[in-house]
């Protein structure tokens, strides 16, 4: 993980659009005046940036947000986004890479109990 003071002034302004660009959306959900899905649609590509900074708490946390302001996001409307938008595809796909590398470089070094 990376701290604030790990980013470059290039990162460091982008972590900054990042974060004016989820506020936008918590305005959004607030006044509900954009569909959910949509909504949770930007959280996801918000998270990528961030993953892509090597921000992973950031990420992890901005990530959750898409499922809490639209429960089943990731069970229903995913597909139809990915399947609407090919820019999307690639974003998901890449996110969808960098968190199974994320996972795997947890469990290196963690033993299982015999028999699992």
């Amino acid at each position: 993980m990376r701290l604030a003071g790990d980013l470059s002034d290039e990162e460091r302004a982008l972590s900054k659009e990042l974060e004016v660009m989820e506020i936008l959306l918590d305005d959004k959900f607030r006044q509900k005046s954009m569909a959910i899905d949509r909504i949770a649609k930007g959280y996801v590509c918000i998270a990528h940036d961030w993953y892509a900074l090597h921000c992973e708490e950031e990420g992890n946390r901005v990530l959750d947000k898409s499922e809490l302001v639209c429960p089943g996001y990731f069970k229903d409307f995913v597909q139809k986004h990915i399947s609407e938008d090919g820019f999307y595809s690639r974003i998901v796909t890449s996110l969808d890479t960098y968190l199974n590398m994320l996972l795997m470089e947890n469990l290196k070094g963690v033993k299982l109990k015999d028999g699992e």
